[in-house]
């Protein structure tokens, strides 16, 4: 369950969150001590320069530019653009929710569950990220994926 929390693969409800911050021994109001109310605005521009890069699992070849997240009541929107090296390596993984994404360019396969699907430039695939998946590339084209991620 941490591993899923610190990679963006779910939120802990309230009950949870608290568990663990007693579990750690640290004080509840210094947790939530500078967060900042969020502000509503119409919109978010955000350039390509300032995508951070994130680290997701244990993996070698797999570079996320994470775009944006918002909450909303009852569910989180994130996104990604997934960079695939040739011949990265890393674990099946499962995300709690659902999950959109359009191939940017590069040949992917990807292994959704028992199923093996292949994509190319153009190509998008939404699926229940419940189902253990990976993404694979086996060839010299560094494969891109927008990742977007609708969480519950």
């Amino acid at each position: 369950m941490i591993s899923k929390i610190e990679n963006g693969r779910t939120f802990p409800s309230l009950p949870v969150l608290i568990s663990i911050i007693n579990a750690l021994d640290v004080n509840l109001s210094d947790v939530f001590h500078d967060i900042e109310p969020i502000v509503s605005t119409d919109y978010i521009h955000t350039k390509e320069q300032d995508f951070p890069i994130v680290e997701k699992e244990k993996s070698k070849g797999f570079v996320y530019h994470h775009i944006h997240n918002q909450d909303f009541s009852g569910f989180s929107f994130a996104s990604d653009i997934l960079e695939i090296h040739q011949n990265a390596k890393r674990d099946f993984v499962t995300t709690d929710g659902y999950q959109f994404l359009y191939i940017l360019n590069g040949c992917i396969k990807y292994q959704l569950g028992d199923q093996q699907l292949k994509f190319e430039k153009g190509d998008s695939l939404f699926f229940n990220s419940r189902i253990p998946h990976l993404p694979e590339n086996k060839h010299k084209e560094v494969g891109k994926i927008l990742v977007v991620y609708i969480l519950f």
